[in-house]
């Protein structure tokens, strides 16, 4: 009964943490364009001053397909 109830912990412990790993890039994208849909546009603009000084970000415009709508690429641009 213990041996039986130790591995069923273990089992647990070991498994829980492997959840963690689902949260990726397209994750924190989705989540971060609805919560930049719900902002003011003060709010807005003040996203973007901070994420223009992101030094990542020309590799994020290279990420954007090629015939991509302007519209989409703003948006794209501002997360």
């Amino acid at each position: 009964m213990q041996r039986r109830l130790i591995t069923i912990v273990l089992a647990v412990v070991l498994l829980a943490p492997q959840s963690a790993f689902s949260w990726n890039s397209r994750g924190h994208v989705m989540v971060a364009t609805v919560a930049y849909q719900k902002k003011n546009e003060s709010t807005k603009d003040r996203v973007n001053t901070l994420l223009l000084l992101n030094p990542d970000r020309d590799n994020w415009l290279d990420l954007i397909p090629a015939g991509t709508s302007l519209s989409k690429r703003e948006r794209r641009c501002s997360l």
